[in-house]
């Protein structure tokens, strides 16, 4: 990850994470998927806040990321979605 482009790190953090983290939680039955959610939920309500206290676009855009990838892991425990196919670029 070292030689990576900054731009595709800051994307990975903020719209591939989201994804990832759920999967992971998908690939481990220990976990809760439910309070997976509500921590993607709260960590997108906080780039939201932040971004809107602050007046900061990378923010707000990085929220708005989160929000549809959030989005695709709902739809995903509907069977709507495939969460594989969403990592791919």
């Amino acid at each position: 990850m070292d030689q990576a482009p900054a731009a595709s790190v800051q994307r990975y953090r903020s719209r591939k994470g989201t994804i990832a983290a759920f999967y992971f939680v998908t690939l481990h039955t220990e976990l809760s998927r439910i309070a997976c959610l509500w921590m993607l939920l709260g960590r997108c309500a906080g780039y939201a806040a932040a971004g809107i206290l602050h007046l900061d676009a990378g923010c707000l855009r990085n929220a708005l990321g989160q929000a549809e990838d959030i989005v695709v892991c709902i739809a995903s425990c509907l069977a709507l979605a495939d969460l594989r196919t969403a990592l791919e670029d």
